[in-house]
C-alpha cells in the first residue's frame, strides 16, 4: 500500500512505464496475473497471483 496516495488508473495502462509492464509480464510468464486497485484517500494495492506447484 502507499499510505493513501491514489495511483491514477491512467498510469496502469501506460506503455512507457516499464515497471508495471515488467511486473505484469513476469507474472504472466509464470502463469499468473497482476491486479491493481487504487482508491483515493485509501491507497494502492498491487497484487501478483501465481500458482505454486510442488
Amino acid at each position: 500500500m502507499n499510505n493513501g496516495i491514489p495511483f491514477p488508473e491512467k498510469y496502469q495502462q501506460r506503455h512507457d512505464h516499464y515497471g508495471l509492464i515488467g511486473m505484469r509480464e513476469r507474472a504472466k510468464a509464470h502463469g499468473g496475473d497482476l491486479k491493481i486497485w487504487s482508491t483515493p484517500e485509501e491507497g494502492t494495492i498491487v497484487l501478483i497471483e501465481v500458482a505454486l506447484t510442488q
